[in-house]
């Protein structure tokens, strides 16, 4: 219960906090002592959606044109209803209308299209070299680097992050909120189920070894609301064979790309087999609902 109660809120808790620290929002310690004089008014004190500020970026105003270097953050982008305000997207990326210009792949981005195309704002996941942010400087084009979430706290930062950008401080909160709400039902449906199961992800088969998801993966860390993994590392490791025997799983959650039998082969106590496409994890939205619910309904 105490679990279920958790998660239900812990999406909305999170934005709110959030949003008021993300927004600049003033704040009193505890001792501060304010000496002006009470002002008497008919009207509450009107909040103002901009400026809002984060890390060592503050915007006075909502960017009217933005180019993505990141499908998932083109995605996000999207979810908050916020496509026609983009102008470029990399080659991965889904575009809103043919008009849409590509500006290169996150590793290699087209800088001088995207000088040419000269958006407010350039978002991307994959760090920009330092000699290409000041060239995308000085022509007077914000780059905003968004690290690829571990977390789903961390995803729905990314969320909280855009949306006050381009919303401001006065109705960010209430788009978050909507664009997050799938997947957040689906976790708290998840935390309600009852499910606690100990789990292993693998998500590769290479060389003959499996790629094992590790602690700090964004998969990881969603699966724990339907129980615990049996592989304590943080990062993602390539293992053999005698390895990965000597974990005994209630569940394996496997990349659809591997071969369910020769998975069933690696282990004694015969645990299930769930097939899935681990993909949607490496370019997250809201969309993971969709597989959050499929692991769940499988695992009753």
């Amino acid at each position: 219960m105490a679990k279920g109660i958790f998660m239900k809120f812990k999406v909305l808790i999170l934005i709110i906090a959030a949003l008021a620290v993300f927004a600049g929002c003033a704040h009193i310690e505890s001792g501060d002592v304010t000496t002006s004089e009470p002002v008497t008014t008919d009207l509450p004190p009107q909040k103002e959606a901009y400026p809002v500020s984060f890390e060592n970026e503050v915007f006075d105003s909502s960017p009217q044109t933005v180019a993505s270097l990141s499908p998932a953050l083109t995605d996000i982008l999207f979810d908050l209803g916020l496509s026609d305000r983009l102008i470029g997207v990399s080659d991965y990326c889904r575009k809103p209308s043919e008009e849409v210009k590509t500006i290169g792949s996150p590793a290699m981005p087209d800088i001088e299209a995207i000088i040419g195309l000269k958006p407010e704002l350039l978002v991307s996941q994959s760090p920009l070299a330092s000699a290409d942010v000041i060239r995308l400087k000085q022509a007077g084009i914000r780059t905003l680097y968004i690290k690829t979430p571990e977390s789903f706290e961390y995803l729905c930062e990314e969320y909280i992050r855009l949306s006050l950008i381009f919303y401001g401080a006065v109705d960010s909160k209430d788009i978050a909120v909507s664009a997050l709400s799938g997947i957040d039902g689906a976790m708290v449906s998840a935390a309600n189920s009852g499910i606690s199961k100990r789990f292993l992800i693998i998500g590769a088969y290479e060389d003959g070894k499996y790629a094992v998801m590790g602690q700090k993966t964004l998969v990881c860390d969603i699966m724990e609301v339907l129980g615990d993994g049996v592989y304590y590392s943080e990062k993602t490791e390539f293992l053999g064979r005698d390895e990965i025997s000597l974990l005994e799983p209630d569940v394996v959650i496997a990349d659809e790309s591997i071969d369910e039998d020769d998975i069933e082969k690696l282990f004694e106590n015969d645990p299930q087999i769930v097939s899935t496409d681990l993909s949607v994890f490496e370019r997250p939205t809201a969309a993971i609902k969709d597989t959050i619910e499929f692991l769940m309904n499988r695992l009753l």
